[in-house]
């Protein structure tokens, strides 16, 4: 459940998805990858952001 509560950080109350970044290519060093731009809704990160609520509704109802 941590992951899902830092997941849930990302979720502004009208329902957008922020820090999303953007497919990368391959860098040299770990700069590279963390100084890529972030963008909000984009699609990459939508489907994840579903996928991961689905999962953790699921196993919410599983424990009931």
């Amino acid at each position: 459940m941590n992951g899902w509560k830092a997941l849930k950080k990302k979720v502004k109350e009208d329902g957008t998805v922020t820090g999303i970044c953007r497919g990368t290519a391959i860098g040299s060093d770990v700069e590279f990858y963390n100084n890529r731009k972030t963008f909000d809704h984009d699609p990459r990160g939508l489907g994840a952001m579903m996928t991961a609520g689905t999962e953790v509704y699921l196993m919410i109802e599983q424990k009931e």
